[in-house]
């Protein structure tokens, strides 16, 4: 029963990637280009699009995107070629392709590091040393130079050809208190870093899309482009780790605004979750600060809610020299 289904799996597949092929202009086609998919979130999605401006330099590329994520491509528009847009529903099978595509050259380069995944990656070359980063494991993936220089989006353009730039208020910060790839950190450590910047004069904000926290706090929801024009109205943000940490941090590479990262390594998280909450990891691949390379990305690890606010504090201090 099990090969029967994934004979079948794998038929649809093959049939998913013929149709993506079909809608490819013919001319494009003849060149025989990288069909390039990105399989997971913000975080996967960031780094196959800075560093596919290298897979160009070697041949022409076909990026191959969900629709919900396809809205970030116009902001790397040297990242490929031509883009073809999938349903959600296809995600299953371009995972299939992953497998297809290891044993068949004529057939797409799916990038799927699988860092919160199946840990394929992660315990080997990122979370189990510092000797490698995530960013570099894409670059393995798409067979690039570890060292393959990371494109960062074109976002300051084409914000001001829609005439939306603007310089972030030094003292606004935003807050994305939720992750899908970490535990929650607890409602009083918020709360008190809400006090505590509220009294040194920052206007602070919490993405609503994490939930309410507390009816007393400020909340903003931002979604789609606004997610990449953050550099334009806060001088700090705050993540729990997750994807979008990565896609936030490429978009503040060259400007005046700075992130910390926050990860949860308070002693009760469950055993499960213990790949992205050990303690040191923010000293290993996985690491913004080790990925980008820039004193003004902070990662800090919560062992105590008392210390993870103090550290934020003084991450804050140490910033404020950027912005």
């Amino acid at each position: 029963m099990y090969r029967t289904e994934q004979t079948t799996l794998r038929d649809r597949a093959r049939q998913f990637f013929d149709s993506v092929r079909n809608e490819v202009p013919s001319s494009l086609r003849s060149e025989n280009p990288i069909y390039l998919f990105p399989v997971g979130g913000f975080g996967e999605v960031t780094y196959t699009l800075t560093l596919s401006p290298n897979l160009r330099q070697i041949n022409r590329v076909v990026l191959v995107m969900p629709q919900q994520l396809s809205w970030i491509t116009k902001f790397f528009p040297n990242a490929f070629d031509f883009v073809v847009s999938y349903k959600s529903d296809y995600s299953n099978l371009v995972i299939e392709l992953f497998d297809i595509s290891a044993s068949r050259p004529d057939y797409p380069l799916v990038v799927r590091p699988d860092l919160i995944g199946d840990g394929r990656f992660c315990n080997v070359f990122v979370l189990g040393s510092d000797r490698i980063n995530y960013a570099e494991v894409h670059a393995y993936l798409m067979g690039l130079p570890l060292a393959a220089p990371l494109i960062v989006p074109e976002v300051g353009r084409i914000v001001e050809a829609s005439g939306g730039v603007s310089e972030p208020s030094p003292n606004k910060l935003l807050v994305f208190h939720h992750a899908n790839t970490m535990p929650a950190l607890p409602k009083e450590l918020w709360l008190s870093l809400f006090e505590k910047l509220s009294d040194k004069g920052f206007h602070v904000e919490f993405d609503k899309f994490g939930g309410a926290l507390d009816d007393r706090l400020p909340t903003r929801t931002v979604l789609g482009d606004d997610l990449m024009r953050l550099s334009s109205d806060y001088a700090y943000v705050v993540t729990l780790r997750s994807g979008l940490s990565d896609l936030i941090a490429s978009t503040f590479l060259n400007t005046k605004s700075c992130l910390i990262t926050l990860y949860n390594t308070l002693p009760n998280v469950n055993a499960h979750q213990r790949v992205l909450c050990k303690p040191g990891v923010s000293r290993t691949g996985i690491a913004i600060h080790q990925i980008w390379k820039h004193e003004k990305f902070v990662d800090i690890e919560v062992a105590s809610v008392e210390a993870g606010v103090q550290s934020v504090l003084k991450a804050m201090d140490f910033l404020g020299k950027f912005t």
